[in-house]
């Protein structure tokens, strides 16, 4: 984890990137994201479409799969810790959604932003969700070049080698909720759960 840039992050860079973190989970009918890859890209493309100051303040940069946030990942697991996002593992991946009191959040935010920009989200959110994750990463590496510098599948994304389905067991930062684990079923971590789920993977 990138220590200095969250240690540097201001308590009003916290707030305005889990402002967009709540109105990006509420967005389409509070549908669930897939993975932490795409959680990430996702956020990268609405605030840097949407919201250029949360944006900067997210400080993104190049890594093993393009742009990647130490600040986004720490306000996510502070959100989950806290009880406003459950984490679904369903299939074998992992599903970030919104809870109800999360989702009561948001609401709150949802009445701040012009009725265009909730489209843009939803209309960004709806693309990535019917993309596979190579497809997306393939349109973000083309139109963002300069975050691909550190990419260990950029050589590849062209080809048959990479297998982006194991991307999201890969953990792309130690900031973030790890897919390294296995269930039988699927399951809900919410709350309690969640937060004895990232003490174990943070160990």
């Amino acid at each position: 984890m990138n220590q200095k840039a969250t240690k540097n992050m201001s308590e009003e860079e916290n707030k305005m990137i889990k402002k967009w973190i709540y109105l990006m989970l509420a967005a389409d009918n509070n549908s669930s994201i897939k993975g932490k890859v795409r959680i990430t890209k996702e956020f990268f493309l609405i605030t840097k479409q949407l919201a250029p100051e949360v944006f900067k303040a997210a400080q993104f940069y190049p890594y093993h799969f393009g742009p990647y946030s130490t600040r986004f990942a720490v306000c996510v697991n502070e959100l989950i810790k806290s009880n406003h996002i459950n984490i679904l593992y369903k299939s074998g991946d992992y599903h970030y959604e919104l809870s109800k009191k999360g989702l009561v959040e948001a609401k709150k935010y949802l009445k701040t932003i012009p009725k265009k920009e909730k489209q843009v989200i939803d209309d960004i959110k709806k693309k990535s969700k019917s993309q596979s994750l190579k497809s997306m990463l393939k349109e973000i590496y083309e139109k963002y070049p300069k975050y691909t510098v550190r990419s260990v599948i950029k050589a590849d994304l062209d080809t048959k080698k990479v297998n982006l389905d194991s991307v999201e067991k890969v953990d792309d930062s130690s900031g973030f909720v790890s897919s390294d684990m296995k269930h039988e079923r699927d399951i809900v971590l919410k709350g309690e759960a969640a937060k004895r789920f990232l003490e174990i993977i943070s160990k």
